[in-house]
């Protein structure tokens, strides 16, 4: 938590909060826990691998907990050999139990992943992408609110007042209120009021209805999620606007946030775990639907590529945070009093080479604004392939590209698995070629199956034929490639093998 705040206390909640100490266990009970532990440990022995899949933070999480342990199920059902199970890691002094963990997966927050990014390799696996009101978001921010019988105007209102956040310097809900705060020229220092730290969110919110804090700093969503369950009154609540959201935004938002936007929570890789386990997890879990993770439908929540960071990284440099503790510090009087004569003789020296450079400044402008234009478009370009190469290989579908004539150019690594074709035999090589003859004869002579119609989209179900002869059944959707001037230079597209479920009808 930011400095300049008073030294946080801790808070327990009501429920289970007795001691433990002197605690004698008798017979039959000491029975049941041994036979607990053996029934808990069965699965270990039974020759599948542990994969710890660490969450920080503790205690009840209404948003991520259920997301976290059907991933788990879902890639334990898929990945045979391997035991995914989700283990709690305090959200106080997080960093020690997770480099000390060596290999496994991290759910954690972006900021979180900044400052352990500083001290290990890790890297980003997938994120979380949430669903409300039919909408999709891949993004969360922080909320700012206080009971609706609390006088808070403005955020000049805090100083003095008591603060309930959550424990770990979560980027959303915490970090994002302080930035902008900042921004809003709101003196930290000034803030002179306790700061009540908790385990989740949903604790925050508990502890300010129940008046022991005026105010408390939570994730968007998760008032609307208490809400559903009859937690909350939202009519009992009152949220503290500290950022400018333009219209789109708020629109295409489907929570009450205090904040601007920045990235979800993400899972990341551990430095010790097997690269090959790392690649079969992203690709599992960005090909997952809802669906498949919950089967019962009731999960509002999945996985997606993650998103930059960068938005986050500035944040932290603006708190003074690690690992931008020392970010801007140096004071300008400080060096000028060192190295005043070395200053002086620089100054004037300066105002002759200022003369000089003047015109050759204005004239270098103008190139300078276009080369950075120029690295500004190639890092973009760069980031696109990165994202393409990365979904292309992790997706099951088979994703390709033709030219004008419809001959391949293109082609990852699914066609193989698919078809049987090896990459470098079908590049070159027609669309006709790999069609079924029952396909053919419906082409005809012109053997063009992709550019017939090349205002439309392509979108049928094709019978293609595999290396070994047999016909499969591909869901198949193409669209054209055009140049600058609008010509068609080839076509994209990818293919999905259906061929059971049309089995299925024909059986049926």
């Amino acid at each position: 938590m930011h400095k300049s705040l008073s030294r946080p206390r801790s808070h327990t909640s009501a429920r289970g909060g007795g001691s433990r100490s002197g605690m004698k266990l008798s017979g039959p009970v000491w029975k049941c826990a041994c036979l607990g532990l053996l029934l808990w440990a069965a699965p270990a022995r039974s020759g599948a691998q542990p994969v710890s899949i660490l969450a920080l933070g503790h205690g009840e999480d209404l948003r991520n907990a259920p997301l976290l342990e059907k991933t788990a199920a879902y890639l334990s059902q898929r990945l045979p050999g391997y035991e995914f199970k989700v283990t709690r890691v305090a959200s106080r002094n997080w960093m020690a139990p997770v480099e000390k963990a060596g290999a496994g997966l991290v759910f954690m927050d972006p900021a979180q992943f900044i400052q352990l990014e500083a001290r290990l390799p890790i890297r980003p696996v997938v994120s979380v992408e949430r669903f409300a009101q039919g909408r999709r978001t891949c993004q969360s921010g922080g909320v700012l609110f206080s009971r609706k019988d609390t006088v808070l105007g403005r955020p000049e209102d805090l100083q003095g007042r008591t603060l309930a956040g959550v424990q770990g310097d979560p980027m959303a809900s915490t970090l994002a209120v302080l930035r902008e705060l900042v921004t809003r020229k709101v003196d930290l220092n000034k803030l002179s009021g306790n700061l009540i730290l908790v385990p989740n969110d949903q604790t925050v919110v508990e502890v300010v209805l129940k008046k022991a804090a005026d105010a408390g700093l939570v994730t968007a969503g998760v008032l609307e999620q208490m809400a559903a369950v009859g937690r909350l009154n939202l009519g009992d609540i009152r949220i503290l606007s500290l950022a400018d959201t333009s219209p789109s935004e708020a629109r295409d938002y489907p929570f009450q946030v205090s904040t601007q936007l920045y990235p979800e929570r993400l899972l990341a890789a551990l430095p010790g775990t097997d690269p090959e386990l790392v690649r079969q997890v992203a690709a599992l879990l960005l090909a997952a639907s809802r669906a498949d993770l919950d089967p019962e439908g009731k999960l509002e929540a999945g996985w997606t590529l993650p998103d930059s960071r960068e938005g986050t990284r500035q944040a932290l440099r603006d708190l003074h945070l690690p690992p931008y503790e020392q970010y801007g510090k140096v004071a300008f009087s400080t060096v000028l009093r060192q190295y005043m004569y070395w200053v002086i003789g620089a100054g004037a020296l300066f105002v002759v080479l200022g003369l000089i450079l003047s015109y050759t400044t204005s004239l270098n402008r103008t190139l300078g604004d276009e080369i950075e234009e120029r690295k500004d478009a190639q890092r973009s370009l760069q980031e696109s392939i990165e994202r393409f190469e990365y979904i292309a290989t992790c997706s099951g579908d088979w994703i390709w590209e033709t030219d004008s004539e419809e001959r391949f150019t293109y082609s990852n690594d699914a066609l193989q698995k698919l078809l049987g074709w090896p990459r470098k035999e079908l590049l070159g090589k027609p669309f006709f070629d790999i069609l079924s003859s029952a396909e053919k004869e419906m082409v005809g002579d012109s053997q063009k199956i992709l550019g017939a119609d090349p205002s439309a989209i392509f979108h049928r179900r094709v019978k293609l034929l595999t290396a070994d002869g047999r016909v499969a059944v591909h869901d198949c959707t193409a669209g054209p490639i055009r140049n600058k001037k609008g010509e068609i230079t080839g076509f994209r597209g990818v293919s999905r093998d259906v061929t059971a479920e049309e089995r299925m009808v024909s059986f049926r």
